[in-house]
């Protein structure tokens, strides 16, 4: 046996007294794709920790090659080049917590789940708009649990497929051994590992790759956070790690938000635009602005949070115990608590106008700057992701049909609003932004009628088409 042979994956056994070295049990043992690892022994393979690019742990899965271990004899062998015990998931080939594509959704599952009995006290909504929001395709590809309550089972193997989330968002950690393990995560030999390649930046003089490191590994570090406490808050589900740009679809079911930030300078940001009672540009309106840069979705999104609404301003349903728990743990590691709200009257409360009645059952959502996935943490109702989903949608378009000639007379005496040029280019703030929110308005709606609604809100021409 030598190295050109496939390479094997298998568990460490033992690592004998935690003196850098152990033994891969055979029984373990089998090719990279599952099958007889053809090895002529029945003992165990001694792995050395210099032989590893992963720290040895009793339960850790690692791949490698195999050579025969000429110290212990014939029919012995040991582990050379020793990695992480599984594929990094191809960029781009990760749209859902599902490690595979999904399909379109078919318009029947599209229209589920119907509503539940704990939503008795929810308004109702015209049938005809809700069959036009399952026309639209929200949230296309996320799957939709069949379940009585309308919540996705947690994915099988959890910890695993945590572990592979981590590596697909920070695959170049992966250079100095760690296992991204999110469950019993230690951090020993990855920091010795970057401890060692910054002195070797020193030494060779190229310090300015030292603070893109350290900043690498401290996203790292702090990503794990957020995948733990989905593992220990048993959120490792399909409808609850959704890729971002799904964020425009449940944004129409749930267009009022309350944010709670983690970092100081947001929070006193936050607070002095609603004392001052202007908006100046404030990083969280920059931040949700800008995870679509088009001006429907920056004027869309602004039409309803033209400030960052502290959490103390929040007037609406009772928020229960357990979702108040997650929300306190939460705080620690997103950098974004959303309260997602159906509070349509809110908006017009900004806009100076008249009442709406008001939808329920908001979202709690958690985001982390530069990750590609928001996470939905909680509904008040204790359901899933998409309970009311469509009836919400379309009490937004019944709200925006009814008020569209309200926005026209809109000044700055109503608030600041930035159309996406002058919000882009920091020129200054329209003063009299009435015009273009009417239009942007007429255009969402005949885009919903059109069927294209949130790539339109996303600003991409990509349509997808309901399977029948």
């Amino acid at each position: 046996m030598n190295a050109t042979q496939n390479r094997l994956v298998g568990r460490i056994a033992t690592v004998p007294n935690g003196n850098g070295f152990g033994f891969i049990a055979i029984d373990s043992v089998t090719t990279k794709d599952g099958q007889r690892h053809g090895l002529p022994t029945t003992t165990d393979i001694f792995i050395h920790q210099d032989e590893s690019r992963v720290k040895l742990q009793v339960g850790k899965r690692v791949e490698f090659d195999v050579t025969l271990d000429h110290n212990r004899g014939p029919g012995h062998f040991r582990a050379t080049a020793a990695t992480n015990g599984f594929e990094l998931v191809a960029p781009g080939t990760f749209p859902a917590f599902t490690l595979v594509v999904p399909p379109v959704r078919s318009r029947e599952e599209l229209s589920f789940p119907r509503r539940l009995p704990i939503h008795s006290e929810m308004k109702d909504v015209p049938a005809e708009v809700v069959a036009k929001v399952v026309e639209n395709m929200p949230l296309a590809r996320v799957p939709r649990p069949q379940t009585p309550d309308g919540r996705a089972p947690e994915v099988e193997n959890k910890d695993v497929q945590l572990q592979k989330l981590l590596a697909y968002l920070f695959p170049a950690v992966s250079q100095f051994g760690t296992d991204f393990s999110v469950v019993d995560a230690a951090d020993d030999f990855l920091d010795k590992q970057v401890a060692e390649a910054i002195m070797n930046y020193q030494t060779l003089g190229i310090t300015e790759q030292i603070p893109i490191l350290k900043d690498e590994v401290a996203r790292f570090k702090s990503m794990r956070a957020v995948l733990k406490l989905l593992h220990d808050e048993n959120l490792a589900r399909p409808d609850t790690v959704i890729p971002m740009p799904y964020l425009a679809d449940l944004f129409m079911a749930a267009p009022v938000w309350y944010v709670i930030p983690r970092e100081a300078s947001d929070k006193l940001q936050m607070e002095q635009a609603y004392r001052s009672n202007r908006e100046y540009s404030s990083s969280i309106i920059r931040h949700f602005c800008g995870l679509f840069p088009n001006d429907n979705w920056m004027t869309t999104f602004q039409l309803f949070n033209w400030r960052a609404r502290p959490m103390h301003l929040y007037r609406g349903e009772s928020i229960p115990p357990a979702v108040v728990r997650v929300m306190t743990k939460a705080v620690q590691v997103f950098d974004y608590v959303v309260v997602m709200t159906p509070y349509h009257d809110q908006a017009l409360t900004d806009w100076k106008s008249s009442n709406w009645k008001r939808p329920i059952d908001p979202y709690v959502v958690g985001f982390k700057k530069g990750i590609p996935f928001f996470f939905v943490l909680g509904r008040y109702s204790g359901t899933g992701t998409f309970p009311l989903l469509n009836e919400l949608i379309a009490d937004t378009i019944g709200f925006l049909k009814e008020h569209v000639g309200e926005l026209r007379d809109l000044t700055n005496g109503n608030g600041i609003y930035m159309t996406m040029p002058r919000f882009m280019n920091g020129q200054g703030w329209e003063s009299s932004p009435g015009k273009h929110f009417t239009q942007t308005v007429i255009a969402l709606l005949s885009s919903f009628e059109a069927g294209n609604l949130f790539d339109w809100l996303r600003g991409t021409d990509t349509a997808v088409t309901a399977q029948k």
